[in-house]
């Protein structure tokens, strides 16, 4: 992000948080690092417990208080939104370290904020004479980027069974979906499977508050920011971090003790082969069901739009595709 930056004041050009060629949407990169930021800190913590690694500390403080200013940096509301949320979460699960996560996270906090500020905006602008944000752009977007819009309309769409997958696609808006991890599955899936994905979401809120070891409450909590900050961006249908969310989910279950992941001995659960076989079956069926997906998908894409260089002007909308999400109405972008 700096290299861009800098590239642009050498050249006496304005800069500002939309100026990365290769993403159809900068704060893309806020996605990925939502469910990196809680595990760095925990690394971080964990360094203060001997004083053979302490200088560990100050390293992780670092690379936790660069993705802070990414956030500035970038104006990333939601995430950071998402951020205070999870620092109070994690101070509320793990009351013996309360003080030394709540220390942690501001001075992150304060350096990422310095970081910008030097290393990006304003100080390189003011020091060559050149407008920060360039003539149109905002110093701070307080807005809702239009996503009050996307949610009223997949309220308007929402039925009890659902509208299918990639209904939302098909709607005539600017964007392809609803921006919301909950509205997205009421849309689509209609509202049990809704009702049972926010169950999910309190059940994970629960265990976090009652399970004994410190790395399984900030996995948990890591888990929790990245869904809150699913309630207002495309986090869990985005290819990239939607992957990283399945990898956090599996690193939390893998640090759970395993009275809690499976209750019933070896011995009880292996006698239960019909159980094993009707969950490979499913796994293979949504495997098979998403390859399906992809070819269609693939099949009547235009490929020469992906060397648009405009999603704006070209009127695209992003969603695992770069515009064309419609299957029942393909030459929409």
């Amino acid at each position: 992000m700096a290299f861009a930056f800098w590239i642009r004041l050498y050249n006496h050009l304005p800069v500002g948080q939309m100026i990365f060629i290769g993403f159809s949407n900068q704060r893309f990169i806020n996605q990925l690092h939502v469910w990196l930021i809680f595990p760095l800190a925990y690394l971080a913590l964990r360094s203060t417990y001997r004083q053979s690694t302490r200088h560990g500390y100050y390293r992780y403080l670092f690379f936790v208080a660069m993705a802070f200013s990414v956030c500035f940096t970038l104006q990333g509301r939601g995430i950071l939104l998402s951020l205070v949320v999870g620092v109070l979460l994690i101070m509320l699960v793990d009351k013996e370290k309360r003080w030394a996560w709540g220390k942690l996270f501001l001075s992150a906090s304060l350096l990422g904020l310095l970081i910008t500020l030097i290393l990006f905006t304003p100080l390189p602008s003011w020091w060559l004479d050149i407008p920060p944000f360039g003539d149109e752009a905002e110093v701070l977007n307080v807005t809702s980027s239009g996503r009050s819009a996307l949610w009223l309309k997949a309220l308007e769409m929402t039925t009890f069974w659902g509208n299918g997958a990639g209904a939302y696609a098909c709607q005539e808006l600017f964007a392809a979906r609803p921006h919301s991890s909950v509205l997205n599955i009421l849309v689509h899936w209609g509202v049990i499977p809704a009702l049972s994905y926010v169950l999910l979401c309190l059940l994970l809120l629960k265990q976090t508050y009652y399970v004994s070891s410190r790395l399984s409450k900030v996995l948990g909590v890591n888990l929790l920011t990245g869904l809150c900050y699913s309630l207002v961006s495309g986090v869990l249908d985005s290819p990239l971090s939607q992957l990283l969310a399945v990898m956090s989910l599996g690193v939390y279950c893998a640090s759970l003790p395993r009275s809690v992941v499976c209750p019933v001995s070896e011995t009880q659960f292996s006698r239960h082969s019909f159980f094993h076989t009707a969950l490979i079956v499913l796994a293979l069926g949504i495997v098979f069901a998403c390859a399906y997906r992809l070819y269609e998908r693939w099949v009547h894409y235009p490929q020469p739009v992906g060397e648009s260089i405009s999603v704006q002007e070209d009127g695209l909308r992003t969603q695992f595709w770069l515009g064309y999400n419609c299957l029942e109405q393909p030459w929409q972008p």
